[in-house]
């Protein structure tokens, strides 16, 4: 998990590169939503850059197709050993939760200390707050930056919840059945499931309305909780 998160890191600092040249030689915002996609891509190779400029461009799309395929590697790993792990699918009944979420969960659940444990999904979140020490007591273990702490607080409630449901042995209350089996069917695929057959007799593992419905009972159920 500790390589993964290396290489998102690398990956976004790539990304970061390659957006800045677009942005000083004044290419405007990419039309597709995603600017690193397919789309994106094409819409990259058809700007007109300064010669240096291109070669930075291109050796950040060359790095990113190579750090996405290391990516893709380490995922199949972890699938084939959280495949059936009943601790990861637990975990994976909260929506929300992907088998990455879930594995740190798993790995970092034992720490009781919530601090500690919501630190270290904080960067998870996405976010990488200042840790200043301070004081003493409860406020010993440091003190997060402004900008880190609602995802600090978030993490520390996915954290409890994850706890409980480990050490209880319980399923999500509220999930929704549809949504956690499309997540099983993409732990499946990357741990090297095949494709499933198509064909008038298919049984999809999910359907648009049928996912609606269980979303809209679970709120329901959550309000009257």
């Amino acid at each position: 998990m500790s390589r993964r998160r290396g290489l998102v890191k690398r990956r976004t600092q790539v990304k970061n590169e390659i957006s800045a040249v677009l942005h000083r030689n004044l290419k405007g915002r990419c039309p597709a939503s995603d600017p690193f996609g397919h789309k994106g891509r094409a819409w990259i190779a058809e700007q007109d850059l300064p010669v240096d400029e291109q070669i930075t461009v291109n050796a950040g799309l060359r790095q990113l197709d190579f750090r996405g395929g290391e990516l893709a590697q380490i995922d199949g790993v972890v699938a084939q050993q959280v495949l059936d792990d009943p601790d990861v699918h637990r975990l994976m009944t909260i929506p929300g939760i992907d088998v990455v979420t879930a594995t740190t969960l798993v790995a970092v659940i034992g720490d009781i200390h919530w601090f500690s444990t919501a630190r270290h999904l904080v960067g998870y979140l996405g976010l990488h707050p200042t840790i200043r020490p301070s004081g003493s007591g409860p406020a010993r273990h440091g003190r997060l930056s402004k900008e880190g702490s609602a995802a600090a607080r978030h993490a520390r409630k996915l954290a409890v919840l994850a706890w409980h449901l480990l050490i209880r042995g319980e399923d999500y209350a509220f999930q929704s059945p549809s949504l956690v089996r499309r997540k099983l069917r993409a732990l499946e695929r990357q741990a090297g499931a095949p494709r499933a057959k198509s064909g008038p007799n298919a049984d999809p593992v999910w359907t648009t309305t049928q996912e609606d419905a269980e979303k809209h009972i679970a709120l329901q159920a959550e309000i009257a909780y």
